[in-house]
């Protein structure tokens, strides 16, 4: 999404933008406070000065972000949830003694 379409949204109501992606764009200055940014990727995109307050950040890929200066008040950072695999489950071995004949 281009800075422009992302401004004009904004401007309308639009306050979900989970998964966009802002990969290297410069949104210098720009207001997106109270904005759901969940599950997006903003790498390497310039927020010096933005007001994002209040935003939704979860899980979101915030990778060499400039955020200097930002308005980040009230702002959801919460970090990516851990994936776990889960434990293999074991079958149970067979310990019983060997049953050997003696002759």
């Amino acid at each position: 999404m281009e800075v422009e379409e992302l401004q004009k949204l904004y401007a309308t109501g639009e306050r979900n933008f989970q998964g966009i992606t802002l990969v290297g764009l410069d949104l210098k200055g720009i207001t997106l406070a109270e904005v759901n940014l969940t599950g997006s990727d903003l790498s390497n995109a310039n927020f010096t000065r933005a007001n994002l307050s209040n935003v939704i950040l979860t899980d979101a890929n915030l990778s060499g972000v400039n955020l200097r200066e930002a308005d980040l008040g009230d702002a959801s950072l919460t970090p990516p949830a851990k994936k776990t695999s889960p434990l293999p489950i074991k079958s149970p071995q067979n310990h019983s003694p060997r049953h050997t004949s003696s002759t």
